[in-house]
């Protein structure tokens, strides 16, 4: 190797690591990070293989505030964890092997720990909330790295993690002109075989608007009233369908029989004891006929009252065909 090109790749591996320290910068002070995630997970044991996977969110904001959901879909249902820091507590909720939730309080500087383990290994690693133990740098371990070859608008950097010992190869795809992360490709083999992990991020923001009331802890469980609220409900509109051969134009109408229903073909004391509310005190949004095909839409807007929204403050639908028209 000529000297010329020993020197040229020299600067090529410095301008990989200064970009990638840029990337963790703006990042990491950022003061709202917001991206959705797809994950797949291949891995080979005994030559047996296998692929995994999973879509999720990471919403992080000033003040030691976060907020991760990672769900797969398999055969047996949507499993997944959900976990939410308001900034002094964090509460998980998992879904893996059987339901269970349960609160601990804050880490250390849980914040930064959640943006260096996003953008040192991936959304992947945030299953869980990050420890307390231990400096931020040295537990994701990242060296040797070297520019990559662009691909389209984006640009991309290799380098080595370290993790408790073990070694992986990265491949990170990036936004040169905003600093976001694209794509991320992660290869390791352990004495278990091998794995790759791929994560796409479909919408990556920074200081973007996050409402406090996202990470709010669902402290009484008003999340779950709701959603038994909304099954109840869903009964009645089946109910009151099957004897009327019509939905109710209304929920009210669940309670005091409508001039379309004829008086001898309704039910002593209606279809509900009394009117319907979500777990914060609101009336649920009904239409008829619904979205995506579906016979009706039973909504509650979460903890803000605001449509969208995410965690505490996401919506909450009697089905999951809301996002098609």
């Amino acid at each position: 190797m000529s000297l010329a090109l020993a020197f040229a790749l020299c600067l090529q591996d410095g301008t990989a690591e200064e970009a990638f320290r840029k990337i963790e910068e703006r990042i990491g002070k950022a003061k709202t990070v917001k991206l959705k995630f797809r994950l797949q997970v291949d891995s080979k044991e005994d030559e047996a293989e296998k692929r995994e996977e999973a879509s999720g969110i990471v919403l992080v904001k000033e003040g030691n505030r976060a907020l991760v959901e990672l769900k797969e879909a398999s055969e047996k249902g949507e499993t997944g964890v959900r976990w939410v820091s308001d900034g002094k507590r964090v509460k998980t909720l998992t879904t893996f092997l059987k339901e269970s939730t349960s609160e601990e309080t804050l880490p250390d500087r849980l914040g930064d720990r959640v943006t260096a383990a996003l953008v040192r290994v991936g959304a992947v690693v945030l299953a869980e909330p990050p420890d307390g133990e231990g400096e931020i740098g040295k537990k994701y371990g990242v060296s040797d790295f070297k520019v990559g070859e662009d691909d389209g608008g984006s640009r991309t950097l290799t380098y080595r993690l370290a993790i408790e010992g073990d070694l992986a190869d990265v491949r990170l795809w990036y936004d040169p002109k905003t600093l976001v992360l694209v794509k991320r490709t992660v290869s390791a083999k352990t004495e278990m075989g091998e794995v790759r992990i791929a994560e796409t991020y479909g919408e990556f923001v920074l200081d973007g608007e996050i409402p406090d009331a996202t990470f709010r802890l669902s402290e009484d469980g008003k999340r779950e009233i709701t959603k038994a609220m909304i099954a109840q409900l869903s009964i009645a509109l089946d109910l009151f369908k099957l004897e009327h051969s019509r939905y109710p134009e209304r929920l009210d109408d669940l309670l005091a029989r409508p001039a379309y229903v004829e008086a001898t073909k309704w039910p002593p004391g209606g279809y509900l004891k009394k009117a319907a509310r979500d777990g914060w005190g609101r009336e649920f949004i009904y239409r008829v006929p619904g979205t995506g095909g579906q016979p009706y839409d039973i909504v509650s807007l979460g903890a803000d009252g605001r449509e969208g929204g995410e965690g505490e403050a996401g919506d909450l639908w009697n089905h999951e065909a809301h996002g098609k028209k």
